[in-house]
């Protein structure tokens, strides 16, 4: 559910510039968001403790200014 939220965010940041999203779920609260294809973030083994939206965001962004 919180990576499905955290997709929306992002699709409602970046509407239509985002060409590829993914959101990779994995065992155990795990998760791994693709922008473009490149791996931006994962989220580790502590199910307790969730990115926030913000930082989600914030790593998007500084992907998309080292990949103009």
């Amino acid at each position: 559910m919180r990576a499905a939220w955290i997709a929306g965010e992002i699709l409602q940041a970046y509407g239509e510039t985002v060409k590829d999203l993914r959101l990779v779920p994995a065992a155990h609260g795990r998760f791994h968001i693709y922008f473009d294809g490149e791996l931006v973030l994962q989220h580790g083994h502590n199910p307790h403790t969730w990115p926030e939206a913000k930082e989600v965001l914030g790593k998007l962004e500084e992907w998309r200014k080292a990949h103009p």
